[in-house]
């Protein structure tokens, strides 16, 4: 479907003019998000794989720093439903769990489009990969997006985020936002456990298993905090045939 550039237009001023007051920090009020993504996004519903989602709204600028994992555009290769899309300069939205794009035919002008995340398979951004909550855990509501450390039955996976911190005070009059947050994770059994140390990661496993796991460890000199990708990888697939082998 063609998009109609006047009807965007009025649009976005029937929105600007509605968020006049009482924003939240992504300058939209609350109670009018729902209608405003609705009629905007029957206006972007274009017949294409990429360019399907919700009209994404700027961060209110009076707030302190940003809700990004870069604040410039950087280009991902976006696979979506089996599609790869090379090369798309993006941002990560850390706060809203949103990958935004620009609409092709405005590249130089706002606005932005969130990516519809159910569709969104992964994305290849920043010499990593990030993976879509749903291959985990398929009836999951909320979509998080998980960078890949190990990925199989075991999988190890790290989450960034940030806040918007509700500080409000003579440096920071409209809030500001946190630093970026990033923790480990282990995924198995379709269950997520916290893997930030050692302790952690020996937790996610049933006790009869943490010794010989640790001992693994020791034999091959493996320091959990500082271990390369390839050390995670064979700790993670001893893990595995420890794990389910003994189930067998």
């Amino acid at each position: 479907m063609i998009v109609n550039k006047p009807s965007i237009f009025f649009i976005l001023l029937f929105w600007a003019v509605l968020t006049g007051s009482a924003q939240d920090h992504y300058g939209r009020l609350p109670q009018e998000k729902e209608a405003i993504d609705s009629l905007i996004s029957q206006a972007l519903g274009m017949n294409d794989e990429l360019v399907n989602g919700f009209y994404y709204p700027l961060p209110d600028p009076r707030i302190q720093g940003h809700p990004y994992f870069y604040d410039s555009w950087e280009n991902a290769t976006l696979f979506i439903r089996g599609n790869v899309f090379p090369e798309i300069p993006v941002k990560y939205d850390l706060v809203s769990e949103q990958v935004i794009i620009k609409i092709p035919e405005w590249q130089t002008h706002d606005p932005m489009l969130s990516i519809n995340k159910a569709q969104v398979d992964s994305f290849y951004f920043k010499s990593a990969t990030y993976l879509n909550s749903r291959m985990f855990f398929p009836e999951q509501e909320e979509i998080r997006f998980y960078e890949k450390v190990v990925y199989g039955e075991l999988s190890l996976v790290k989450k960034h985020s940030r806040q918007f911190i509700g500080m409000y005070n003579g440096m920071t009059p409209r809030g500001k936002y946190s630093a970026i947050k990033t923790n480990l994770f282990l995924i198995y059994q379709n269950r997520i456990y916290p893997a930030d140390n050692k302790t952690w990661f020996l937790r996610a496993f049933e006790k009869k298993h943490r010794k010989a796991v640790s001992q693994f460890m020791r034999e091959k000199e493996i320091h959990f905090k500082t271990a390369t990708s390839g050390q995670l990888e064979l700790l993670l697939d001893a893990c595995t045939e420890l794990v389910f082998q003994k189930k067998q």
